[in-house]
């Protein structure tokens, strides 16, 4: 968000409030659906039980953070629509477009409607719970025993009227996207062929515009797949339970996916993100991966000490030594993990109020005795602080000599 607010350039002012309501959409479906609820949606019934901070509340107020989701998604979509309406109203020239920019912010304004108002009638659709679960596990084939103890919650015992919206929806929305971009490039490419745009205009409106076709498409790929899995699922009456957790998945790292495909493909965004972790241009081939490699370089490159020389041809041994060290460290751990079968029970027995499931599942235990993995973690981490307190140190000390130079200079 900080790069967004302060580090767009002016070539994409125009898009700058735009490119901050698509990210804050995106987070909040992304902690929405991986942290809120993370489902386990059983297609092709719309029927499903959340494994996320929501299973602790009552199955009776399932249906806000569902309904809630679905509006998240649905404010990406318009999110994405208004970053390229906006391009195509700036770059455009059409003999209408006077009457457009009257007549563009209740489009806009529109289709935040259409997409609440979509979200809260999908919640007028939730049956009574107990009857819809018993038809719903008729429905579907034989499940493991512990799912019918689970409260299953049923968000509508007919998905036509979904289904239908959403139909009409998306590939509405992907018409709409679809003249937005048509009509960017061939006006792009007029006023280039007419020489009423510098060849340098070209190439900065060309490099903006791809760079937000791919921030806004790659993603979407998170989104189309599972969409097309489920919708397949759904009219083949297919059960798989195994690639609908897989379908989900995928959709989780939408929220990843859309950070880091902006910060990379926007060039003053790749810039900033390179310039807190301080690789230089020459440095950027060097494997500098892990937070105690990041401010070592740091280090290195702001610190000036009398054995500077010397630490630079040691550097990267000192560097293969960690990622030699850390291999071995987890090596080690693997030495503590117990016979699995007698550990289960005594896990099991020290904690209360286990679900009856859990008794059933291969759980793992990793460590009976945290003791070692806590103490090698407040090691690990006491260092990356210390090296990162040093480093500001030594950074604030440098800073402060440069100062008095300049002082001393001007005087």
């Amino acid at each position: 968000m900080y790069v967004i607010l302060f580090q767009t350039p002016e070539t994409m002012n125009s898009v700058k409030w735009y490119l901050a309501s698509l990210h804050i959409s995106t987070v909040l479906f992304d902690y929405s659906i991986s942290i809120m609820i993370l489902p386990v949606i059983m297609f092709p019934e719309f029927a499903g039980y959340p494994l996320g901070i929501f299973r602790l509340v009552s199955e009776d107020y399932y249906v806000y953070p569902v309904v809630l989701t679905i509006f998240f998604m649905g404010c990406v979509l318009v999110s994405i629509i208004a970053i390229f309406e906006k391009q195509f109203y700036t770059l455009c020239s059409f003999s209408e477009k006077a009457k457009w920019g009257s007549f563009r912010r209740p489009w806009l304004i529109g289709h935040c409607i259409l997409t609440t108002g979509s979200c809260i009638s999908f919640g007028c659709f939730v049956p009574e719970q107990t009857s819809a679960r018993k038809i719903v596990f008729l429905k579907l084939p034989r499940l493991p025993d512990y799912i019918y103890e689970i409260p299953i919650f049923v968000f509508t015992d007919d998905g036509s009227y979904h289904l239908t919206v959403f139909l009409i929806l998306i590939p509405f929305t992907c018409i709409e996207i679809s003249i937005f971009v048509i009509s960017i490039i061939r006006t792009i490419s007029k006023l280039l062929n007419i020489s009423k745009m510098s060849r340098k205009s070209y190439r900065l409106q060309k490099i903006v515009f791809i760079a937000l076709v791919i921030q806004t498409g790659l993603p979407l790929i998170t989104l189309i797949v599972p969409f097309v899995y489920s919708w397949i699922s759904i009219l083949w009456r297919y059960y798989n339970q195994g690639l609908m957790n897989i379908a989900v998945i995928v959709t989780t790292i939408h929220g990843l996916s859309s950070t880091l495909v902006m910060l990379l493909v926007h060039r003053p965004y790749r810039d900033r993100l390179l310039a807190v972790f301080c690789f230089e241009r020459d440095l950027q081939k060097n494997l500098l991966t892990s937070i105690v490699a990041v401010f070592e370089n740091r280090f290195y490159v702001v610190c000036s000490f009398s054995g500077k020389e010397s630490w630079k041809y040691w550097r990267r041994y000192w560097l293969a030594g960690h990622y030699i060290a850390t291999f071995f460290i987890v090596l080690s751990l693997l030495a503590v993990v117990p016979e699995q079968k007698s550990a289960r029970q005594r896990l099991l027995e020290k904690i209360p109020c286990v679900e009856r499931y859990a008794y059933e599942e291969e759980l793992l235990v990793f460590a009976e005795d945290p003791l070692l993995c806590f103490i090698l973690c407040v090691v690990v981490t006491i260092v990356i602080a210390l090296l990162g307190v040093a480093t500001r140190i030594c950074e604030t000390s440098e800073i402060l000599d440069l100062r008095n130079k300049a002082n001393t200079t001007s005087r």
